[in-house]
């Protein structure tokens, strides 16, 4: 008898755990940076999101930037990037490279960090890592953060923060060899 009322209880204390709304900081927490102009190197194509922490508590913010899809299950960011071809952007995706630094599944007991209140931390992803390659003309980007609850670990169904539009010109050819 008291086994069962053991189980039951854990079992509730678990599918209540796991049953909650996501709680989201009350307000933005992240910054997009993200270079608008000529680009004639790869530095100038690195994207920074910077955390800052506007809470009275400590909040979880992800360790670094990995780049995958949306659905990707290791993912914490994806980007929209389009290319203008005759007047009109259309999706631009070079697969010469793909994730040219390797696998994008991350330790996950090293995914989150502590942030303070008051304290702020800068990741940084450079998209030629992910692309491969970025040919002469105009183009456009948007990204796509997964947020971090205060309350459970990310699970589906999955919120974003999706940036602005970001317009940038590439005036000549470059591939993932310029980044050395």
């Amino acid at each position: 008898m008291r086994i069962t009322i053991v189980f039951v209880l854990l079992n509730l204390s678990v599918t209540w755990l796991y049953s909650q709304t996501p709680v989201y900081p009350k307000e933005e927490t992240y910054k997009f940076l993200f270079f608008e102009g000529m680009v004639s190197d790869t530095n100038k194509l690195n994207l920074k999101v910077k955390y800052i922490n506007k809470e009275t508590d400590t909040i979880l913010v992800h360790m670094s930037l990995i780049e995958g899809t949306k659905f990707d299950p290791f993912a914490n960011v994806y980007t929209e990037l389009q290319k203008n071809q005759n007047g009109k952007y259309n999706q631009f995706v070079d697969k010469h490279v793909d994730y040219y630094f390797g696998d994008s599944t991350p330790d996950p007991k090293r995914v989150y960090i502590k942030l303070k209140p008051g304290d702020s931390t800068e990741l940084n992803f450079n998209l030629i890592s992910r692309i491969g390659a970025f040919y002469k003309g105009k183009y456009r980007m948007r990204v796509h953060l997964l947020k971090t609850p205060l309350n459970v670990p990310p699970v589906i169904p999955r919120q974003y923060a999706i940036s602005r539009w970001f317009y940038f010109e590439v005036v000549k050819d470059m591939d993932y060899h310029d980044l050395y």
